[in-house]
C-alpha cells in the first residue's frame, strides 16, 4: 500500500478532504468543516477512491468507517499533511532570511565616500537587515549580479550594464594629485609639469575601466606618464601620494572624502569631456525587500 500516496495526479486537497471525512465520519458535518457543500466533496473522495483502485470507505446507511485501506490512508495523509505544512514554514522562513540580506558589492572608492554613511542609515531604519559585503571591481560586480552572486553593487558605469537596472549615484572629473613633499616649493597647475615626475597608478587588472579613462587622459594632452608604482588600489595610492613619492590621477569625489587629501594639491585634467559616473546596479526583475530599503538610503543620499 506504500504506492498510495505516490500517485502523480493526486493532489493535498483530495487527501485535506478525505482526511476530514475520515476524522469526521461523515460527509456532511465534514463539508461544514470544509466550509464547502457535500456534492463537491463527495465527489472528491470518489474521484480518490476511482484514482487510488481502492475502497477507502465503507457505506452502512447512513453511517460510514473507514476500510483498511482508508485506515492506512488516513495516518499517511496526516504524515504528509503536516510535513506540507512544515515545508510550507520552511520556505516563507527562508524567503523571510533572504528578504533581510543584502549581498552588496562595491569598488573601493565607495569605502572612502557614501557607502558608510548608506551602511549607517539602513542599520538605523532596518537593523534586521544582515550583509555581506565584497570589494571587487566594477567588472567583477557586473559577472556576480549577472550570475546572483551579489544583489546590488556599487560600480562605475563604462558602458556595461545594459543587462542589469542601473541608478546613478553621483559623477565627478579625474584631477591630478601630489603633495608638496614631491614638487617642493613649486606648484603645478599642468600635467606637463607633472609628467615628468613619477607616476602612481591603479592596478590594471584590479581596475581596467579606472586606468583605461586615465590612459584616455593621456592621450588627450599628447603625454606619457613615467611610471614608477603601478599596482596599487586607492588607498595604497594615496599612502604614496602623502609620503611624496609620486602623483595621481584620481575621481575628485572619491578623494575628496579622504583624510589625506586635505594635505594634497590637486587640479581638473582638462580636455575630458566625460564624467566618471558611479551607480548602484542590481539584478533586472530582483528587488527583496532588503534591496528595496537599500535604494530608498541611495534616494536619501542622492537628496
Amino acid at each position: 500500500m506504500s504506492g498510495v500516496v505516490s500517485s502523480l495526479t493526486m493532489e493535498l486537497r483530495h487527501l485535506r478532504y478525505f482526511l476530514a471525512v475520515a476524522e469526521e465520519l461523515n460527509f456532511r458535518r465534514a463539508a461544514e468543516m470544509l466550509y464547502i457543500t457535500q456534492p463537491p466533496l463527495t465527489r472528491q473522495v470518489q474521484e480518490l477512491e476511482q484514482e487510488l483502485g481502492v475502497k477507502l470507505f465503507d457505506r452502512l446507511g447512513k453511517k460510514i468507517k473507514l476500510t483498511s485501506a482508508g485506515e492506512f490512508l488516513r495516518k499517511e495523509a496526516r504524515l504528509l499533511l503536516d510535513r506540507a505544512d512544515e515545508i510550507k514554514r520552511l520556505v516563507k522562513a527562508t524567503e523571510e532570511g533572504e528578504q533581510s540580506r543584502l549581498r552588496l558589492g562595491f569598488i573601493e572608492s565607495a569605502l572612502h565616500s557614501f557607502l558608510p554613511g548608506v551602511l549607517s542609515d539602513l542599520r538605523e531604519k532596518k537593523p534586521e537587515i544582515s550583509f555581506e559585503l565584497f570589494e571587487m571591481s566594477t567588472e567583477e560586480q557586473i559577472e556576480a549580479l549577472l550570475h546572483d552572486r551579489l544583489d546590488v553593487g556599487f560600480i562605475r558605469n563604462w558602458g556595461q550594464v545594459e543587462d542589469l537596472e542601473y541608478t546613478k549615484i553621483i559623477d565627478e572629473t579625474f584631477v591630478a594629485i601630489y603633495s608638496k613633499k614631491l614638487s617642493g616649493s613649486r606648484n603645478a597647475s599642468s600635467l606637463e609639469e607633472l609628467a615628468e615626475l613619477p607616476f602612481i597608478s591603479f592596478s590594471r587588472a584590479r581596475a581596467p575601466g579606472l586606468v583605461g579613462r586615465i590612459d584616455e587622459a593621456f592621450a588627450l594632452n599628447n603625454l606619457r606618464p613615467r611610471h614608477i608604482f603601478d599596482g596599487g588600489g586607492l588607498e595604497t595610492i594615496l599612502k604614496l601620494l602623502f609620503m611624496g613619492l609620486g602623483w595621481a590621477i584620481l575621481p575628485w569625489y572619491t578623494v575628496s572624502h579622504a583624510t589625506e587629501a586635505k594635505e594634497l594639491i590637486h587640479f581638473e585634467i582638462p580636455n575630458i569631456k566625460k564624467r566618471i559616473e558611479i551607480g548602484v546596479a542590481r539584478p533586472k526583475g530582483k528587488k527583496s525587500e532588503a534591496v528595496k530599503a537599500f535604494l530608498d538610503s541611495i534616494q536619501d543620499l542622492k537628496s
